[in-house]
């Protein structure tokens, strides 16, 4: 019987529904159309689906409903397990809710297929999955040391695919397309607010509250982006929390999140990854970029940061590189110390210093994934 190499190409089934995950799997198709290690076909939903699509097209590429119906959903993976027979499954690690990740792992386990998820944040791991897990794709050591704590599956270091390509992107372009659409003026310091999913989480408006209270003596000009997973009332009411201390307001859709993170003046958000986001860019800028900024007064949102993410604090998030609010009493005088010129100069000398360069990635999942149908 001839080999599966010399027959055909793997196939590999990935799927997703959170944004870190689609940008994680866009640098993976895109070096997967390079090396040419897989046929792949792919099932999304929400901005997942928005971001795959124009990579693997409507031929390759199905888009699940979100919320997604489990029966629906299940019924589509057994007719895509019989009919098309992946070698593999690659799916997201995507939040604490349900969805088309998290029934793709379960089905495969179920039929015996091989399947790996990847964690783009250190040791988060969706709970209705960890029965399911065989492999984990991780971006780094402390992240696999606090997997390895939570479930028994097999864990492998591959990096950070999503930031694969920065070493391409130009800071100074980024941070002039930011001024120009907001228009800002010199003398007003601009303080980028990252919205979270987390409105049924007690804390969280609070957590804006007491933050747009204690820096508006500083009249900044606050950019509002809300998460894609937000809803609507979540992105009124975290708007009328600034509105309502006097604070202008602006928000874009047409700005991308580099423009954003390359051009405010601080980055601030309870606990999403957009910070280290930004810390990534800073490693590869020739110039200091914002300071990031951590909300992390709130004793009810810290606790839920712990909750879900299994961790004691944020990684990355010491004073040398970030900036973390914890006492309400002093958010003021700790945001004025961020914005400082001297602060970021130093953030950044330290970042260059002490992070790894990004890149590989994507070509480590792919050789992985190869390496495990080569060892079967």
């Amino acid at each position: 019987m001839p080999s599966l190499a010399t027959t055909r190409r793997p196939r590999l089934l990935v799927s997703g529904r959170d944004p870190s995950t689609a940008i994680a799997f866009e640098h993976v198709i895109k070096e997967n159309s390079r090396s040419q290690a897989f046929e792949i076909r792919g099932l999304a939903s929400g901005v997942a689906f928005f971001r795959l699509s124009s990579l693997l097209g409507p031929q390759h590429l199905i888009e699940v409903s979100s919320p997604t119906h489990e029966e629906a959903a299940t019924k589509l993976i057994h007719q895509l397990f019989d009919d098309w027979r992946p070698d593999l499954c690659l799916a997201g690690v995507s939040g604490p809710d349900h969805g088309i990740d998290e029934i793709m792992v379960r089905e495969a386990k179920a039929q015996g297929i091989s399947s790996f998820v990847f964690q783009s944040y250190w040791g988060d791991l969706n709970p209705l999955t960890i029965p399911f897990l065989n492999k984990i794709l991780v971006i780094d050591q402390f992240a696999a040391d606090v997997t390895a704590s939570k479930c028994a599956a097999e864990i492998f270091v591959v990096g950070s695919p999503q930031y694969d390509s920065l070493g391409d992107l130009k800071p100074q372009q980024h941070r002039q397309a930011f001024n120009s659409a907001i228009r800002r003026s010199p003398a007003q310091p601009v303080i980028a607010i990252m919205g979270q999913p987390l409105e049924d989480y007690t804390g969280y408006f609070p957590t804006f509250e007491m933050f747009a209270s204690a820096v508006k003596v500083l009249n900044p000009l606050i950019f509002l982006r809300n998460h894609p997973k937000e809803t609507d009332n979540s992105k009124a009411r975290t708007r009328a929390v600034f509105n309502e201390c006097g604070l202008s307001v602006i928000e874009s859709s047409e700005l991308l999140l580099e423009d954003i993170l390359c051009g405010a003046d601080l980055v601030a958000t309870p606990f999403s990854t957009s910070c280290f986001d930004l810390q990534m860019i800073n490693r590869v800028s020739e110039f200091p970029l914002a300071s990031a900024c951590y909300m992390m007064f709130n004793p009810d949102l810290a606790e839920t940061f712990r909750h879900l993410s299994g961790l004691r604090s944020i990684p990355n998030s010491d004073h040398s590189v970030a900036t973390c609010l914890t006492d309400p009493s002093t958010i003021l005088e700790d945001v004025q110390h961020a914005l400082a010129p001297t602060v970021q100069q130093a953030r950044w000398q330290t970042i260059r210093r002490t992070f790894v360069m990004p890149g590989g990635g994507a070509r480590r999942i792919l050789s992985t994934l190869h390496q495990h149908l080569s060892s079967r």
